[in-house]
């Protein structure tokens, strides 16, 4: 995936953030509005 064309996330530093207090972070919208984009950056290769 080449990261130079994704558009920036708003809701990235709060992603990262959610998991030092909250044992599950749920990240809900729309469909097609890069939720699992997100997802997949935030956690590199560990989801595969």
């Amino acid at each position: 995936m080449n990261d130079t064309s994704l558009y920036p996330r708003l809701l990235q530093a709060h992603v990262q953030e959610a998991p030092t207090d909250t044992p599950v972070v749920l990240v809900a919208g729309p469909r097609q509005a890069g939720k699992a984009t997100l997802v997949r950056q935030l956690a590199g290769d560990r989801m595969r």
